[in-house]
């Protein structure tokens, strides 16, 4: 049964790509076909793209921070944010850091092709597929919806933990910005 969040994200040319496993992935002009992964490291975008790569963590004492980083097909870092978001689960951090990290690049990057990643399975699906009106994220998916209902083109994947390591970084450093989100416009990694 589809469902309003699929529709919406079918509209809106937003496909979501899974990893089959951790070798193979399947290839973006052909859903048939796959290539091995050659590399575990971080891979520009195409041309005149974007990589929006994001992350949320939980520490020990169940505070969730959440980050982002913005680079290009040079590799060239254009945005990263860190920040604090209260107590909440893994994937409510990892939502909230794509919410905040489309927010942030909205104005500027709106007609451009975004690459969204993410390590967290279950955050790239509930982009997919939505999540049920009682799961504790369905308000906060629907918010991401209508925020991404601007943009050009956008195109979630998931990847490998080892390929997400700068947002996770900054994931980590939310958790020593207190009360707000800090936009950082030069890498400090």
């Amino acid at each position: 049964m589809l469902n309003a969040l699929s529709i919406s994200f079918s509209l809106l040319f937003i496909r979501i790509q899974f990893l089959a496993n951790t070798s193979y992935v399947k290839s973006l002009s052909s859903p048939h076909q796959a290539y091995q992964i050659s590399q575990l490291g971080w891979m520009p975008p195409s041309t005149g793209a974007f990589k929006l790569n994001y992350d949320g963590v939980v520490s020990n004492i169940n505070l969730a921070s959440c980050g982002c980083v913005l680079r290009d097909s040079n590799e060239s870092f254009y945005y990263g944010f860190a920040g604090m978001v209260g107590s909440c689960l893994v994937v409510q951090a990892e939502l909230w850091a794509i919410y905040h990290g489309l927010c942030i690049i909205k104005e500027r990057f709106l007609h451009a092709y975004i690459f969204i990643e993410s390590d967290s399975v279950e955050a790239v699906k509930f982009l997919n597929e939505g999540c049920s009106r009682n799961h504790p994220c369905y308000s906060l998916v629907n918010l991401i919806v209508r925020t991404s209902a601007d943009f050009h083109k956008l195109e979630c994947n998931h990847v490998l933990r080892e390929t997400n390591q700068v947002a996770d970084m900054f994931a980590k450093e939310g958790s020593s910005i207190p009360f707000d989100i800090k936009i950082f416009h030069v890498s400090p990694i």
